[in-house]
């Protein structure tokens, strides 16, 4: 710092000192740059202007595995070495014949600082998949088959920025909801910089390295740059479509970010998740959670269903062009008496969690986010009040939900609506939390009953918040209250 000087600008006299400011540690998987106070603060992830298309290389360690095994899968990505000095870490789905539509998303370490090569494992089991620990559900004669998107390249031309502070960036994995994802997504998050009123955000992705299938290329001025503010659990799954431009001289999408008009909320807003894709309108899409053929950057490491030969089986890949990556085969082989599936897994004590679905279970499925057990209506004691209760008598209404999505961590609504006969609301109550994958929680308001006495009814809302359009998770629970008189 000798020679350099620092300067700021204040609206009243006071003393002040030159200090460095203090961050939390860096998120894994994460990327750090400045934002200075003004405009034109460049943010990016990858070269946006590069043509260059790094080969992928991939391998489980063996050809053949029995459960309780723990395979090791390697995958060689010259485009996820950002950071010369730390070893870093990439994401991949891993599932079976028999656990699909189910996978695992496993996390894979570089193995060393500047390698460019990646290993992560997991663990084969005859018990059901399950993603929070690894668990992947294999039989006899399976195959295993990994899924991978290569890093979007991504720029973000920030301006505005009244207090200045650390930009962060990192990949996450899009899950398909109405679109055909072209490559993986980036999420740009402010650490302690802010924006003033005059903010906005305009994000560049390039489609230059991508490889479309024969019906997409003369699609590709229809590419669009979607959003999503749902971004803290590394995997996003809710998008919407920002005003986008297409550059077909630079091979560019440009898109505006939707900002908060309310100088207040602008002040705090913390970022979102960007990728390219194409608006399917929900009539179907990419499978397997990941964005598919199609999908332009994607490399999608797809298993042929047949028994592994010696030039297949754990092998590398062939790249029949850019993008999809074909015959990565492991198979599962019938346990011996050294191995038998009751072990399989390995030992402890039984961890019990809800089942959970990767992301295109929900296309079909969409209130099936997280599941309400049946309502328990309480009085003062604790007992059960059997659907009656007098009026002025203060009760509980509580009931268990879980999250069933693999791999998202869902913030939640838990409301509790009751009405009379004419459908006049006499109490609105409500609960939030979060919950991570496969987990449960018992949940529960309050009420006084001073009504007249009658018929009501509860009727129970589990929505992802209570903002200005909240999705609901589940079905409505309805139930009937008998109120009598004291």
């Amino acid at each position: 710092m000798i020679g350099k000087t620092v300067t700021g600008t204040v609206t009243s006299f006071s003393k002040f000192v030159v200090a460095p400011a203090l961050h939390l540690a860096k998120p894994e998987g994460s990327y750090r740059q400045d934002a200075f106070i003004g405009d034109s603060n460049i943010v990016s992830l990858r070269n946006i202007s590069s043509t260059q298309v790094p080969a992928i290389i991939a391998s489980f360690d063996r050809s053949e595995y029995l459960a309780g095994d723990k395979p090791i899968l390697t995958i060689s990505d010259a485009n996820r070495n950002l950071n010369p000095s730390e070893k870093e870490i990439i994401r991949a789905g891993v599932r079976s014949n028999s656990s699909i539509p189910f996978y695992v998303i496993i996390t894979l370490t570089e193995t060393s600082a500047d390698s460019g090569i990646f290993q992560g494992t997991f663990t084969l089991t005859s018990a059901e998949t399950n993603d929070l620990f690894d668990l992947l559900h294999i039989e006899a004669g399976d195959t295993l088959e990994a899924l991978y998107i290569e890093g979007a390249r991504f720029s973000a031309k920030i301006d505005g920025v009244t207090e200045a502070g650390i930009v962060e960036t990192k990949d996450v994995i899009p899950l398909v909801d109405c679109f055909t994802f072209v490559g993986g997504a980036v999420n740009l998050k402010f650490v302690d910089s802010h924006l003033g009123p005059n903010g906005n955000i305009t994000v560049s992705i390039s489609y230059r390295n991508a490889g479309f299938q024969p019906e997409d290329i003369a699609k590709k001025s229809d590419l669009k740059i979607i959003y999503s503010n749902e971004s803290t659990t590394g995997i996003v799954g809710r998008w919407d479509i920002i005003p986008s431009t297409v550059h077909t001289d630079t091979q560019i999408v440009t898109g505006i970010v939707p900002l908060p008009s309310d100088p207040s909320a602008l002040a705090t807003y913390s970022g979102g998740s960007f990728s390219l894709a194409f608006d399917t309108g929900c009539r179907g899409g990419a499978g397997g959670g990941f964005a598919r053929p199609g999908a332009g950057i994607v490399v999608d490491f797809i298993a042929s269903i047949k028994k592994p030969t010696a030039s297949a089986a754990g092998g590398g890949f062939a790249r029949p062009g850019a993008g999809i990556v074909v015959d990565f085969i492991a198979s599962i082989k019938k346990p011996t008496a050294s191995a038998s599936p009751t072990n399989a897994g390995g030992g402890g004590t039984p961890v019990l969690l809800q089942l959970t679905h990767p992301g295109e279970y929900f296309l079909i499925n969409p209130l099936a986010r997280f599941s309400v057990e049946p309502v328990a209506i309480l009085n003062a004691g604790g007992g059960s009040s059997s659907g009656q209760v007098r009026t002025g008598e203060r009760i509980t209404i509580g009931s268990t939900i879980a999250n069933h999505q693999s791999g998202v961590a869902q913030h939640y609504a838990w409301l509790v609506q009751i009405t009379d006969k004419s459908g006049i609301a006499v109490g609105l109550e409500r609960q939030e939390g979060s919950l991570e994958p496969g987990q449960s929680a018992s949940v529960s308001v309050a009420w006084t009953a001073a009504v007249e006495p009658g018929v009501y009814s509860i009727k129970i809302f589990t929505w992802d918040g209570i903002g200005n359009s909240p999705s609901p998770l589940s079905d409505v629970n309805a139930n009937n209250l008998m109120v009598k008189a004291s």
